[in-house]
């Protein structure tokens, strides 16, 4: 698609929309979830509620069919019964509606013959029309670059993720994740049933999308297995692509049929198909949210060798078993380095071979953690750095915690080497505010943020694979 337009652009920007199934009820599903964010959000095109029995619904007046729109409508929010959606499907077709969105359950994903049908019946309506569908089962398009959005919750922060799911509930839950982590995103698709339009063809346009950079998914199962196959693998090349796969076990292969009537396939064949493809696979939500922050972070690794700062014997060691565990190398510091290390930190109870361990008592030690990561950062054979510490373990004012950190992230920015942070709580309630600012205070910084060791060394594994695999 270099130099052209691709066929599904049109989607994100609508100049007009309707909402059928909006109602004077502000609790009313259709003005709820659909009506009210845009005009919250600010859409800036006609927006036309749709209800044969409304006037007019939060100031804007009410059509009784798409039919009866004076305007051309590009986009349709269809929240109606099941039931009562095959007429205004039908109703969009003769309109010219280019695009809609079925947020109604009660298809395919239902198992029943007449669910089936049903969807059957819609999807050649809107063919035979050439109108796209999105769904059945979906809430439909994130675009804030558009002022376009299925919720007024969700962060308008633009950024270069995107986002394809199976799941409405999983639209909300991982923009919310991103958002935590500082990063924004291009384009987020609930796709549902996909009936129509599926991962598959998001796949396909995210790879040449400029706003872009790196895309993520949530897919529980895909229809043409070979055409994904060949999108994915042209993606992945083109730009890291993380998928959480649900639907890996019999039980969740029948709750994914029950949800989205989708065919998980086997294990095997998905881990062959990650294999081959390079696209990287997540666990889970969080996990994924990590590995698109430290994308969105951090350039390629130039190599392996990662050095490790922070107090805690334990938690250096499993540190250090992780990034082992991850690809990394955790390689004794050069004799230099180490003595350098002895000025500033005392022989008892500490560590400077590699991982830097401090004793407990300099856990909010100033000269340990900046002398440490300034020492790590002239040693020319370390690739990057993971610094931790918990914070809400030691009982000294609030204050001193703000200027430590402080103080490591002026040392990290003049230390010109990938950084990554790892700051872990305790979990007591009266520490949860300072945590999540001094958390939004690295990434905004732009330093990746970690509660774990383990997750800071398995993302930073994945984004040295990818780097190798892919050269850019």
């Amino acid at each position: 698609m270099a130099g052209k337009t691709h066929p599904l652009e049109f989607i994100f920007h609508p100049r007009s929309i309707a909402v059928v199934g909006a109602s004077a009820d502000p609790e009313g599903w259709g003005t709820r979830l659909f009506l009210q964010p845009l005009l919250d959000i600010g859409f800036p095109g006609e927006i036309y509620p749709i209800n044969p029995r409304a006037g007019s619904i939060l100031g804007l007046k009410a059509y009784p069919s798409v039919r009866d729109v004076p305007g051309p409508v590009d986009y349709a929010m269809v929240s109606i019964p099941p039931g009562a959606v095959l007429p205004a499907v039908e109703d969009c077709a003769a309109k010219g509606v280019k695009v809609a969105t079925i947020y109604a359950a009660g298809f395919s994903e239902s198992g029943e013959d007449e669910g089936r049908d049903l969807e059957a019946r819609i999807l050649d309506t809107a063919r035979r029309a050439g109108m796209r569908l999105l769904g059945p089962n979906c809430i439909g398009i994130h675009c804030p670059g558009s002022d376009f959005s299925f919720s007024s919750l969700a962060s308008q922060n633009i950024g270069p993720v995107a986002y394809l799911s199976q799941s409405g509930r999983y639209c909300h839950e991982f923009m919310a994740l991103g958002g935590l982590r500082g990063f924004g995103f291009s384009k987020a698709v609930s796709i549902g049933n996909a009936c129509d339009l599926d991962a598959t063809d998001f796949m396909d346009y995210l790879t040449g999308d400029r706003d872009t950079r790196i895309i993520t998914a949530y897919i529980e199962g895909i229809t043409d297995g070979r055409r994904f196959h060949r999108v994915l693998t042209r993606a992945a090349r083109a730009k890291p692509v993380i998928i959480v796969k649900g639907g890996n076990t019999d039980p969740g292969k029948r709750a994914a049929s029950s949800h989205t009537r989708s065919l998980a396939g086997s294990q095997a064949l998905w881990e062959a198909l990650f294999r081959q493809s390079g696209a990287l696979r997540a666990r889970d939500l969080e996990e994924m949210a990590d590995l698109a922050m430290t994308f969105h972070y951090l350039a390629p690794l130039r190599g392996r060798e990662i050095g490790i700062i922070g107090p805690g014997g334990g938690v250096s060691v499993l540190a250090a078993d992780a990034c082992h565990g991850a690809g990394l190398r955790v390689s004794p510091l050069p004799q230099g380095v180490q003595n350098r290390l002895r000025e500033f930190i005392p022989p008892m109870g500490t560590g400077v071979c590699n991982p830097v361990d401090f004793s407990p008592q300099l856990a909010l030690s100033i000269p340990a953690f900046t002398g440490s990561i300034e020492a790590l950062a002239a040693c020319e054979s370390l690739d990057v750095l993971l610094v931790h510490t918990l914070l809400d373990m030691d009982t000294r004012v609030e204050r001193e915690k703000r200027r430590m950190v402080e103080a490591i992230l002026e040392t990290a920015k003049r230390a010109g080497k990938p950084l990554v942070m790892v700051m872990g709580s305790l979990g007591r309630p009266e520490n949860w505010q300072m945590i999540h600012d001094l958390r939004k205070q690295c990434l905004d910084e732009g330093f990746p943020i970690f509660t774990s060791t383990n997750r800071a060394a398995w993302c930073l594994g994945q984004l040295l694979n990818y780097g190798e695999r892919f050269p850019k």
